[in-house]
Order: structure tokens, then C-alpha cells, then sequence
């Protein structure tokens, strides 16, 4: 169980602010990559753990106990409708089982960032939805279980 944070050298501003509200014992993995884009990140985490939540660099947590909740239950969690910009967790066996693309170019990130997340809803039997929209959705926030 960890963290897995994606940065680049384009949004590296951003992490230091992610880092500081991130108050857990839960191991945090940084990818640094300015060509893998997003699935670079989840492509690394499921080497390293068994699951983990994925989160970017432009992400600030605001209540820590957000990661014992996504901890203490099983399978997936997309954190927003089909994985918006592949936040979420991820159970590192269906990542094994469906393996994890190679982004080529931003376009091919965006349009994976449907194809490919859905391929892994089909696939996470054990699947759930943790829908925090987001402030441009609905200008509040609100927790969907």
C-alpha cells in the first residue's frame, strides 16, 4: 500500500504544496518523468506496490484520513466518472493483468485517459466509486459513496 505521485519538470512548482498537506505513514513514491505523462506514475506504482493511490503533482489533500478510507477497502477506486485525469486507486494485480500503455503524446494521454480507464473498470471486479467532484463540476464539494 503507498502513494504514487507524478510530477515533471513542466509542474514541479506544484509538488512541494501536495507534499506538505500529505500527513500519513503511508510510503509516498515520486515519479519524475517529463515523457510518460500520467500513466508513467501508474506504470511505476504497480511495480512497487500491491495497490496504491495515484495522485498528481497539482493535487493538495485536505483530509488525511481520505487515505485509511481508500486503504481499508478492496479493489480500485476511481476518484472521479472514469478516472479523470487517472486519479484514483489502483489494485496493482488488474494493472498485471491489463498492462499499462505507453503514452506517445498529450492527445494519446487524453485519449487514453478514457479507452484505457475503462478497459480497467471492466476488469477491477471489485471496483468502487469515490466521486469528490470537483469545484468546476459542481462549485462544491461533495463525497459520493
Amino acid at each position: 500500500k503507498g502513494i504514487v505521485i507524478k510530477t515533471s519538470s513542466f509542474t514541479k512548482d506544484f509538488l512541494k504544496e501536495l507534499l506538505e498537506s500529505i500527513k500519513t505513514t503511508y510510503p509516498i513514491h515520486i515519479v519524475d518523468d517529463d515523457n510518460g505523462f500520467e500513466l508513467k506514475g501508474i506504470e511505476v506504482g504497480k511495480d512497487i506496490f500491491d495497490e496504491f493511490v495515484f495522485l498528481s503533482d497539482t493535487c493538495v489533500i485536505h483530509d488525511n484520513s481520505f487515505f485509511d478510507e481508500m486503504f481499508a477497502t478492496d479493489g480500485g477506486i476511481e476518484f472521479s466518472p472514469n478516472f479523470l485525469s487517472f486519479l484514483g486507486k489502483y489494485d496493482s494485480t488488474v494493472l498485471k493483468e491489463i498492462g499499462v500503455p505507453e503514452i506517445k503524446s498529450k492527445r494519446h494521454g487524453v485519449q487514453l485517459e478514457f479507452e484505457w480507464t475503462t478497459k480497467y473498470k471492466k476488469a477491477d471486479k471489485n471496483l468502487k466509486k469515490f466521486h469528490t467532484m470537483l469545484p468546476s463540476d459542481t462549485f462544491i464539494f461533495e463525497k459520493i459513496w
